[in-house]
């Protein structure tokens, strides 16, 4: 698409899709997405601006302190599992059951992270990347903390 056809698409976009698109453009670096969001915003209404602002801002907080929730539970995990290495026999079971449950805590933050970037429109993949986090977790999310983490992490409307 050429550059005058999609800045006249974001000028239209609303605030929280535009709040979106910034949120991905920075966890990516990408600065010449930023600018042609930023380009777009004196369309917009005082009102909407704010709000941009607002969304942006709470989106990119949102999902930093998952980053720091996410790597709090693999370091918690990994010391378990070198905890248990380490052990002479004694405490191996209780280290291995440490980390299978931090490891099933991590995978409950990953399947949460895909459903706040589904429902606000952030591209999984970019935050997976900037977070340089594990999709791949050997371990099944629990229910209850999936829902927790999105309530937690989620930016609501």
């Amino acid at each position: 698409m050429k550059s005058p056809a999609l800045n006249r698409i974001l000028e239209k976009s609303p605030a929280t899709s535009l709040a979106a698109l910034c949120t991905s453009a920075f966890l990516r670096g990408d600065t010449a997405e930023l600018n042609r969001i930023f380009s777009a915003l004196p369309a917009h209404g005082l009102g909407s601006r704010r709000e941009f602002l607002i969304k942006h801002h709470a989106m990119t907080e949102s999902i930093l302190l998952w980053c720091v929730e996410y790597w709090k539970t693999v370091a918690t995990a990994r010391a378990c599992l070198v905890s248990a290495l380490a052990s002479d026999g004694q405490m191996v079971r209780e280290s291995t059951f440490l980390a299978d449950a931090y490891n099933a805590k991590a995978a409950s933050l990953v399947e949460a992270l895909r459903i706040i970037c589904a429902n606000t429109g952030i591209d999984f993949e970019d935050v997976a990347e900037f977070a340089e986090i594990d999709v791949d977790i050997d371990a099944k999310p629990i229910p209850k903390l999936v829902d927790e983490y999105v309530q937690t992490f989620g930016v609501t409307g």
